[in-house]
């Protein structure tokens, strides 16, 4: 397999709503219904791509205690809040590095250790969890699926 093109940029700060989930990937598909749904309640329409922050190693940790989150960019006049599982929240500006994964979710491991290597290699730190930016739709072939694999990254002391 071809090694993904890695680069660095700045993402803006911005305002989330999120669903926060404990357990198994496989309940995303069910939690990107459920956070678009909230946004649905807020009013406001998405403003941008969808977001998952994984807050634990998927080759470390059991499966039924994995943490993440699902993200939509909400308009930035939106309030924040928190009610139970979902919220609306201000996200800092942050540098990442990046690479995109063509195919489907279950094959991402290479991209992801790919980054790794080259954020150490280029004198970086990871400073923070990692973030998946979903470019596709739900039901495309998983072939056609575009993820945008990236890690918060600062200047290694």
């Amino acid at each position: 397999m071809a090694q993904p093109e890695i680069s660095t940029k700045v993402v803006p700060a911005t305002k989330v709503a999120y669903v926060a989930k404990k357990g198994s990937y496989d309940l995303i598909p069910q939690a990107m219904g459920e956070v678009f749904g909230f946004v649905a309640r807020l009013s406001v329409a998405p403003a941008g791509m969808p977001l998952g922050v994984y807050f634990n190693n998927p080759r470390e940790t059991p499966v039924e205690d994995l943490v993440w989150e699902l993200q939509v960019p909400v308009p930035p006049d939106t309030s924040e809040r928190r009610e139970g599982d979902f919220g609306v929240k201000a996200v800092p500006e942050r540098l990442i590095a990046f690479a995109l994964h063509r195919g489907p979710y279950d094959s991402v491991a290479p991209a992801y250790d790919a980054l790794s290597a080259w954020i150490a290699r280029e004198g970086y730190r990871i400073a923070g969890p990692p973030e998946e930016a979903y470019f596709t739709p739900p039901g495309v072939p998983p072939e056609q699926i575009v993820t945008e694999i990236r890690f918060p990254i600062a200047k290694a002391s």
